[in-house]
């Protein structure tokens, strides 16, 4: 089996590596949009966050009483996942609890991930499904690394604009990657955030 599936449509293309789930390339009219991964900065491309979203405290969870080595992200992007279901525009990729899974989180899941391509746009659909009796605390989440520019111009000249109203003041994040109590301004307009190289020059934005 090939370790990554192309979709397509009209003038749209992706690859989803099996390995994470990952998608590797996305273009349109053979533009890409994606980062092309640089060991040397940032070897992934845009990894599914499972079953936690950035650092754990002291890289480790407690669960029962005991506790299991989870670090950054979560464990999902390293581990292969299986092919569903696809079509040509669409493709459904699942990750089943493992004995290596569950020494590190020790929960019955089913994770779905699920790509839709059109000839413009790019959908990612996630779904956890708990297998067990008990409660399953997780978060999940997604990771895209856009190129940027990616149309000409100058960095400046682009922004990312929110479906729904956002706070202007994002968490401070400590040396240890946890949430602070303090907050930082961003320079928020309306829905409308406009990009600079100085607004990531010290840690993630993180919109609570």
């Amino acid at each position: 089996m090939s370790e990554s599936i192309l979709l397509r449509a009209g003038s749209g293309a992706a690859e989803i590596a099996l390995r994470g789930a990952e998608l590797r390339t996305w273009s349109v009219v053979e533009r890409p949009l994606i980062w092309s991964p640089d060991p040397a900065i940032w070897a992934d491309t845009a990894p599914i966050l499972f079953p936690v979203v950035g650092w754990t405290r002291g890289g480790s969870v407690r669960v029962a009483g005991q506790t299991y080595p989870l670090g950054l992200h979560g464990f999902a992007r390293s581990m292969a996942f299986r092919l569903a279901d696809r079509g040509p525009d669409w493709a459904r990729l699942m990750l089943d609890a493992t004995a290596d899974s569950r020494a590190l989180y020790p929960f019955d899941f089913a994770l779905s991930v699920t790509y839709r391509i059109t000839s413009d746009a790019l959908r990612t659909e996630i779904a956890v499904h708990n297998g067990g009796s008990g409660g399953m605390p997780y978060a999940c989440g997604l990771h895209p690394g856009f190129c940027w520019p990616f149309a000409g111009g100058e960095a400046g000249d682009y922004a990312v604009h929110f479906a729904e109203t956002e706070s202007p003041h994002v968490p401070l994040i400590s040396a240890a990657g946890l949430f602070t109590k303090a907050r930082r301004g961003v320079p928020l307009e309306g829905r409308r955030l406009a990009l600079s190289n100085p607004l990531f020059a010290g840690e993630a934005l993180c919109f609570l």
